[in-house]
């Protein structure tokens, strides 16, 4: 059963190998929600390490139909994510809302 509240995660912009490995398993163990919004607003580039662990997500999500929203707070992040196309897979912000607390 999916959770209805969209989970957020900071995507971990030019981490080393092992902090990308521990990403991996903590994005693995989002399985039960029904929508994560990838935070990227705190990257000021992207590598390619980067860009193989957004695809990797990006993937996952979509066998798990799981709906993934990005936050590109900056406007190199964002032109990234143009460029590559991978704007035109997944919506894209610049900033997190804040959804109401259940009454």
């Amino acid at each position: 059963m999916k959770t209805e509240a969209p989970v957020v995660f900071d995507f971990p912009c030019g981490a080393s190998p092992s902090i990308l490995r521990v990403a991996r398993r903590e994005l693995r163990t989002l399985r039960s929600v029904s929508s994560v919004i990838l935070n990227l607003a705190g990257c000021n580039s992207l590598n390619a390490r980067d860009i193989d662990l957004l695809l990797e997500c990006l993937a996952s999500a979509v066998g798990r139909d799981t709906q993934v929203i990005l936050v590109a707070g900056s406007r190199s992040i964002r032109v990234l994510l143009e460029v590559t196309r991978i704007a035109s897979l997944v919506p894209m912000t610049r900033w997190i809302r804040r959804w109401p607390a259940p009454a």
